[in-house]
């Protein structure tokens, strides 16, 4: 069966579990994205989405986390590509949801004070099931090439894990409500 026990999370894991967020219920997604990160590319935390410095008299998107892989700064942006599997994810909804985040991305490139610059985003895009992950797939070509210029997507399928995409968590090996 499926586990999730917290306190195996890595230490700079638990720095961005410990840390308040900008808001909604993305926590636990973030917290998976780093530690895909870490575990795939050797990513270490930098900042989390409230320490990372914009530009004064701007307001806008913000990037989930800096990490540092291969010596290179790097933003990270996270988004979950998931309806519940009896309700329909039609690939216009998929392209909605890639191409907001795209541009937030760019958006939040634009403002980062010096000090935090990264040299590329990753938006990294979890998916509940195969048929998420191919519209993801799919869709993602079909996104104006400027938009996508300066960013790696990377895709996640996940088994269970509904407490990436819902909060509060539900069951192990259960979808959200």
């Amino acid at each position: 069966g499926e586990t999730y026990d917290k306190a195996n999370i890595s230490p700079d894991g638990q720095i961005i579990m410990a840390t308040p967020n900008g808001g909604g219920s993305s926590i636990e997604s973030e917290v998976m994205s780093f530690e895909v990160l870490r575990a795939c590319e050797g990513a270490k935390l930098l900042k989390t989405e409230t320490q990372v410095k914009y530009l004064e008299n701007t307001t806008g998107p913000i990037t989930d986390i800096l990490v540092e892989i291969a010596g290179k700064r790097v933003g990270v942006s996270v988004t979950r590509a998931y309806r519940p599997s009896n309700l329909p994810f039609p690939d216009a909804d998929v392209k909605a949801l890639i191409q907001k985040k795209l541009d937030e991305i760019n958006k939040s490139t634009e403002r980062v004070k010096p000090e935090d610059k990264w040299v590329k985003q990753i938006l990294h895009v979890f998916a509940a099931n195969k048929a998420q992950a191919d519209a993801v797939v799919r869709v993602l070509p079909t996104i104006d090439a400027a938009i996508r210029a300066n960013t790696i997507v990377l895709l996640t399928q996940t088994t269970g894990g509904g407490f990436v995409y819902c909060n509060p968590d539900p069951p192990l090996g259960s979808e959200c409500p």
